[in-house]
């Protein structure tokens, strides 16, 4: 009988290490700390930005009263985060969303960054502006998309389809260009707006400043 009391006590008294652990939090996959602390005007090339954000593959919905152009690819998380967490009160403010979603270029090693799927949206997208695409696409995981819904022709057998994915690479390398002539590396989501005729862009996404430093900005202009 005592042996039981004592094995009962020992059990009581076992070292909470014992037990298993809860499970930690997955880690986020986005990057608040690539967010910029404030919106910058953009000093050099300014004419060369515009026309080359209002010349490229957009799609909007058709509502808002400031023009303003993001600019990311499909699995971005941050772009997503933003979407999803701010994209509803960015347009209450006024914005006028202009979506611009290009395909990545393989990496250094030669390995592919974007899917097949996606190179035939984007190409679509570019070629057709279409929003109700753009919309459902991003309505629905990206690999249940590519998996379940009826995409648009291949990019990569077709030469000219193929040339609007390459466009949208060159896009992104040129917005690069021009964003490091005014001290800023390009991350996405990135976004473009005028203010008082010249531009302004804010790259990251950072849910803990982002109404404050951009949201509110949109309802004084």
């Amino acid at each position: 009988m005592k042996r039981l009391v004592w094995l009962l006590t020992a059990l009581l008294l076992a070292p909470a290490a014992w037990a298993e652990p809860p499970a930690l939090p997955a880690a986020s996959e986005t990057n608040p700390e690539e967010a910029m602390p404030i919106p910058v005007r953009i000093t050099a090339r300014g004419a060369e930005l515009g026309a080359l954000l209002e010349g490229a593959g957009w799609v909007r919905k058709g509502t808002g009263r400031v023009p303003v152009y993001a600019v990311g690819f499909r699995s971005c998380p941050d772009c997503i985060a933003q979407k999803m967490e701010a994209g509803e009160a960015l347009e209450t403010a006024g914005a006028d969303l202009r979506f611009i979603v290009y395909a990545r270029g393989d990496g250094e090693n030669g390995k592919p960054r974007s899917k097949p799927g996606e190179r035939a949206m984007v190409a679509e997208l570019w070629k057709h502006r279409d929003y109700n695409l753009y919309k459902a696409w991003y309505e629905t995981d990206p690999d249940s998309y590519y998996a379940t819904e009826a995409l648009p022709p291949s990019a990569d057998s077709d030469p000219q389809r193929m040339a609007y994915v390459e466009k949208s690479r060159v896009f992104v390398t040129t917005l690069s260009d021009i964003l490091r002539d005014n001290g800023v590396t390009l991350y996405v989501p990135a976004l473009f707006w005028r203010e008082s005729g010249v531009w302004m862009v804010y790259v990251g996404y950072n849910p803990a400043t982002f109404r404050d430093l951009v949201v509110s900005r949109f309802a004084r202009l």
